[in-house]
């Protein structure tokens, strides 16, 4: 296994700490879901094992991450239900009326979402993301009753190069006197930041200067190739855009997900003949859930060691993307 250095995705431990807190140095202002302390870094730690360990939790947040040689390069999640320990929030975009407007929405209890994704830059444009983003949908397949029919993400916004959000300087700054950075981290500590806040009226998107409107719904650069994965996953664009950054919202039912409707359950041993190079194999293991990306110089064993399988075991097994997908 050492001499194929493979990817390796998996669940967090108490372990990954100091290497997790190294990667989170790399996240800039957008990625407030990522710690930005050693304190925040076991919090998050912590709330994850606890997830897995304790099925009456209602709030479940699961934390995976990427090994490759001992060192934690990517990070990612899975909520089971936002709006659980406070409201999520989103403006509804309502384009089909006459003077279009944006809306506070307030949820309780709303649908699973996905994550805190982060790579090191140092590991892109190298197929990982895919292998991190998309290993969640296995493990939603694996464990489909801990998560609704429904799957949201939030992407991040459009942000200047300095870490300044355009929407925020055009919309929320007129409301709440403070930057975009510290208003997000307010808005995480406070129940009733938002609406103690934001007006609970419609806000006119004609009132809105021509740049604010030009920023919602679009996504940071860096961002732009997670929102591509997605939609080629079977995710849409919805109408919601984050209060914040004016990030778009993007939904699919969970059986629809291409990873989850394609994915095959097998024997690896008596199925090798299916494996193919660049395909996503994970075990079914909830407490050791493991997934990996197949190379050319993987062998069957290979796999088995890093998975941590038998051949009686299960794995699911499926195509990292469609044969007609860019």
């Amino acid at each position: 296994m050492k001499k194929n250095s493979p990817f390796i995705f998996r669940a967090i431990q108490t372990s990954d700490a100091k290497s997790l807190f190294n990667l989170s140095k790399e996240a800039q202002a957008g990625m407030s879901n990522l710690p930005k302390s050693m304190k925040d870094v076991d919090s998050l730690i912590e709330t994850s094992l606890l997830s897995f360990k304790n099925k009456t939790i209602k709030n479940k947040k699961y934390i995976f991450v990427i090994e490759f040689e001992q060192e934690i390069i990517g990070v990612s999640g899975i909520k089971t239900t936002v709006g659980v320990e406070r409201p999520y929030y989103s403006f509804l975009l309502n384009n089909n009326v006459r003077h279009p407007y944006l809306e506070l929405i307030q949820q309780q209890l709303g649908p699973s979402e996905i994550g805190s994704l982060f790579l090191s830059k140092h590991f892109r444009s190298k197929g990982i993301g895919r292998l991190l983003s998309l290993s969640r949908f296995l493990f939603i397949k694996c464990f489909n009753e801990e998560f609704s029919n429904i799957i949201i993400a939030e992407l991040r916004g459009y942000l200047y190069k300095n870490n300044t959000s355009p929407f925020w300087k055009g919309l929320g700054k007129k409301f709440i006197s403070m930057p975009f950075k510290k208003a997000d981290k307010y808005s995480m500590l406070e129940n009733d930041f938002i609406t103690n806040h934001f007006p609970r009226k419609p806000i006119y998107i004609n009132l809105l200067s021509k740049k604010t409107q030009g920023f919602m719904g679009q996504v940071h650069p860096n961002t732009e190739p997670a929102k591509q994965l997605l939609i080629s996953e079977n995710f849409n664009t919805t109408n919601h855009i984050d209060i914040f950054d004016g990030g778009p919202k993007l939904e699919c039912i969970t059986q629809n997900i291409r990873t989850v409707k394609k994915s095959k359950k097998i024997k690896l041993t008596s199925n090798h003949h299916l494996i193919e190079n660049n395909m996503l194999i994970c075990n079914t293991s909830y407490q050791n859930f493991r997934c990996l990306r197949t190379s050319n110089n993987m062998s069957i064993q290979d796999i088995k060691d890093t998975l941590q399988i038998t051949n009686y075991d299960d794995v699911l097994i499926v195509k990292e993307k469609d044969d007609e997908t860019n």
